[in-house]
């Protein structure tokens, strides 16, 4: 029983010393590591993987690649990120950020494509985490703010660097032009207000006859809190949808409330109430 302890616990340091020397991009040391781990236990699960962070730390990316060259190294630096994962656990971001910011910089000359957008310098920073690099390469983009996925990336990085009162209004004109990548959007950013938000209101509008994706969202946030008005108004205009023009409706109304015109707010709730009847109702509900 001594001897499969004192076994038990060698194999214990050498798998230590190889994720340590790997941790520290130690390429020697994490030579030998390897060595004697594959010596001692040539099935070890590690193996592989280790010998994958090896060949990333002896062969990093180097100069310009062109598009072909992109897609094989991003190909080749998803299977690094799967293989640091299982060695480094939640290290391997900080031991990752550096080569995705390495790769972005080797692309940084192609331009912007949606069936490449995975190439892009900006989805590689985001990747590593580098919120303002990717937020400058988003800016490169050309109308950058009229293309789902650029906004989207765009609303990540200010949500990181700014905070939710910030993002709010570049989150909305995404809702309004594309509502299923604003769900995947809020889903990544795991912030419990907007969470919380979007549950109350598929909740609220549940079996109404009316749409309920999240371009009608950001009216129902400004419906439920209104001191988000001011941060909302500042949403640019988009292509002018029944749901856009729901939230601006709400503006108004709470401005005409505020100033207490009768007759304008008789239009106004009659303008809500044609464009989303759920919606209408529950404005009601709330005063």
């Amino acid at each position: 029983m001594q001897l499969n302890l004192f076994t038990d616990s060698r194999d214990v340091v050498l798998r230590n010393d190889a994720v340590i020397a790997a941790r520290r991009q130690d390429v020697a040391a994490l030579q030998s590591a390897i060595t004697a781990l594959s010596a001692a236990l040539p099935g070890d699960r590690l193996l592989p993987d280790l010998a994958v962070l090896l060949a990333a730390l002896t062969h990093p990316v180097a100069g310009a690649l062109d598009a072909g060259q992109g897609r094989q190294a991003l190909l080749e630096l998803e299977t690094l990120a799967q293989a640091a994962r299982r060695v480094l656990g939640k290290e391997q971001q900080p031991w990752m950020a550096a080569r995705w910011m390495t790769l972005a910089r080797a692309v940084a000359h192609l331009p912007f494509q949606a069936h490449t957008a995975a190439l892009h310098p900006a989805a590689l920073l985001l990747r590593g985490e580098h919120w303002v690099e990717a937020q400058r390469a988003i800016e490169t983009i050309p109308s950058w703010r009229r293309q789902p996925l650029p906004l989207a990336w765009h609303v990540h990085c200010t949500y990181r660097l700014e905070g939710l009162d910030a993002a709010l209004p570049l989150l909305a004109e995404l809702a309004w032009m594309d509502p299923d990548l604003t769900a995947e959007v809020i889903a990544i950013l795991q912030d419990p207000v907007l969470t919380q938000s979007v549950r109350d209101f598929e909740q609220a509008l549940d079996g109404d006859a009316e749409p309920t994706d999240l371009g009608w969202w950001p009216a129902y946030l400004l419906i439920e809190l209104p001191q988000c008005a001011a941060t909302v108004r500042s949403a640019q205009p988009g292509a002018g949808t029944a749901a856009e023009r729901a939230l601006r409706t709400v503006l108004e109304l709470q401005v005409l409330e505020r100033q207490g015109r009768q007759k304008e707010q008789l239009e106004a709730r009659r303008i809500l109430r044609e464009l989303h009847a759920g919606l209408f109702g529950h404005y009601l509900r709330k005063r």
